[in-house]
């Protein structure tokens, strides 16, 4: 049966498992090598052009959110064909919203006249449909992604699913479960490398002092509460064990029993930055891109897995959800899947309250 690749390694702190996480980015994503046109789903599309960065652009896009959030000392030349290199692919945890995030040309820093800011588009909405406002992607494609596309009659881009209705195969596999304890690994260390960085922070001089940049938000038009039907998916797994060495051990000539205070302030802010900088990556690079994964399985899950009751794939035999479970002092009820002594997958439908814009939007020209 499906199992946790790893797990006593993934649940001890004092083990890396940067060689586990690496391993699960080289091997478990969404290919587009090899496959028909008819097997094709967007969502692979985007995986493909993000592992290169392409170049897209978005014409005729239309937004739709509440706030728009923009970096201090930026502008918006124009809204439309937005361009730029894909940077990064986004879920929502909460609801069923996909997006990419490109590094906008259309946005342009006012000091230096350059643009390229990052900014988020949605491409699938927070109910899972095919988000209104999307008109449609330009891009050039490399070889591998040629093979699939010039199938299609016409080479007219007209893809019926975001993901392909077989993904949600992959929510029993090792590789998810895998991915979704790693992920909470991955958390655990960024919180850990957030509280060590505030620990030893009051020791350590600045030549410049680190500021944040500086983010505003846009009121963008008048407000509509909206309610949609979305999965919560989590994985219980053994508590974690061990700790973590702090962070000025990796100093030449560590000793536990000396006060931080005795440290070369230079070797103190050494460590501070490739700490800051580790939790940099995890959050806003692994993460994101594991999560797109596991939510895109989670999302073909929701959409196809279920037909009154949970579908299995032929390889998983004997294993049955238990419904209605709760926790002590918890009124929540979860459908749980117990894969071992102490390893249970669980999911929940569940109804969330986002923000939109009053508008009414055109219906994108793509076929969805």
């Amino acid at each position: 049966m499906t199992h946790v690749n790893n797990l006593s390694k993934i649940t001890d702190r004092t083990q890396d498992v940067k060689d586990i996480t690496e391993k699960l980015m080289s091997e478990w994503d969404l290919h587009i090598e090899g496959r028909a046109a008819d097997g094709l789903d967007m969502a692979s599309l985007l995986y493909s052009l993000y592992r290169r960065s392409a170049y897209v652009t978005l014409p005729n896009y239309r937004a739709s959110s509440v706030k728009s959030t923009v970096k201090t000392g930026t502008v918006v030349t124009s809204k439309e064909n937005r361009n730029g290199p894909l940077h990064s692919l986004v879920s929502n945890k909460e609801t069923l919203s996909f997006s990419i995030k490109i590094k906008d040309n259309n946005v342009v820093n006012l000091e230096t006249g350059v643009g390229g800011e990052p900014h988020n588009f949605r491409i699938i909405d927070h109910d899972g449909s095919w988000y209104s406002g999307y008109a449609g992607l330009n891009f050039n494609p490399d070889t591998e992604e040629l093979k699939v596309l010039s199938q299609i009659t016409n080479h007219e881009l007209a893809l019926k699913n975001f993901i392909h209705p077989n993904r949600w195969v992959s929510l029993y596999g090792s590789p998810y479960i895998t991915a979704k304890a790693l992920m909470l690994r991955l958390n655990d260390r960024a919180s850990f490398l957030k509280l060590d960085t505030r620990r030893i922070l009051p020791f350590i001089t600045f030549d410049t002092p680190p500021q944040k940049t500086a983010y505003e938000s846009v009121e963008k038009g008048s407000v509509v509460k909206k309610k949609v039907e979305s999965i919560e998916v989590k994985l219980d797994i053994p508590e974690f064990t061990g700790n973590y060495a702090p962070i000025e051990s990796s100093i030449e000539g560590y000793d536990p029993e000396k006060d931080i205070a005795e440290y070369d302030n230079a070797k103190l802010l050494e460590v501070f930055k490739a700490a800051s900088d580790e939790r940099n990556v995890i959050i806003y690079s692994i993460i994101p891109q594991i999560q797109f994964l596991t939510r895109a399985t989670e999302f073909a899950f929701y959409k196809y897995g279920r037909n009154g009751t949970e579908k299995f794939p032929a390889w998983v035999q004997n294993l049955s959800w238990e419904r209605g479970v709760k926790f002590p002092r918890k009124r929540i009820e979860w459908n749980r899947l117990t894969l071992t002594d102490d390893t249970a997958l669980r999911y929940r439908i569940v109804e969330r309250t986002v923000n939109e814009k009053v508008e009414n939007l055109v219906e994108g020209s793509i076929e969805k």
